[in-house]
């Protein structure tokens, strides 16, 4: 019975450790911020490509969770250029941008129709995709910004 008692002191200390803690933490937040994207109203195709994206985008650009998940919740306080990255990360993989944070017309409002009227989508286009910024990641970023607070996101 003691051999219990240290294992569980032991694990206890394990588990308390500066490192463990905060990749348990990270872990634990992006297995959160992935649930709530793919809790949006998209196709099961959809939410499976997007849990991928954040996977390549949070190891791509260095961006924490923590701010992945206040962009995610429309918080835009956060302009550092890793989460503004981040944003374009996430549209280029999912084919909304390009490399140069250009818009794909067909492909947003195609990935935005399966939730809603195709001509509200096509309106909300026509408002956001103008979006500028001073490079790619600030583009997509500003983009996101439109398009999220118009609720497409």
């Amino acid at each position: 019975q003691m051999s219990s008692v240290i294992s569980f002191a032991t694990f206890v200390q394990v588990l308390a450790s500066p490192q463990i803690k905060m990749n348990f933490f990270a872990a634990v937040f992006a297995l959160g911020l992935i649930a709530s994207i793919t809790a949006m109203p998209f196709t099961e195709e959809q939410q499976q490509k997007a849990q991928g994206h954040i996977k390549t985008c949070l190891a791509e650009t260095k961006a924490t969770p923590e701010d992945v998940g206040k962009l995610k919740a429309g918080d835009f306080s956060n302009e550092d250029p890793k989460v503004q990255c981040f944003a374009h990360c996430f549209l280029r993989e999912a084919n909304m941008v390009d490399a140069d944070g250009q818009q794909n017309r067909e492909v947003i409002i195609a990935k935005l129709s399966t939730n809603k009227d195709k001509k509200d989508v096509e309106a909300l286009y026509e408002k956001c995709k103008n979006s500028s910024g001073t490079d790619a990641c600030n583009k997509s970023f500003n983009a996101y910004k439109c398009y999220r607070k118009a609720g497409a996101f």
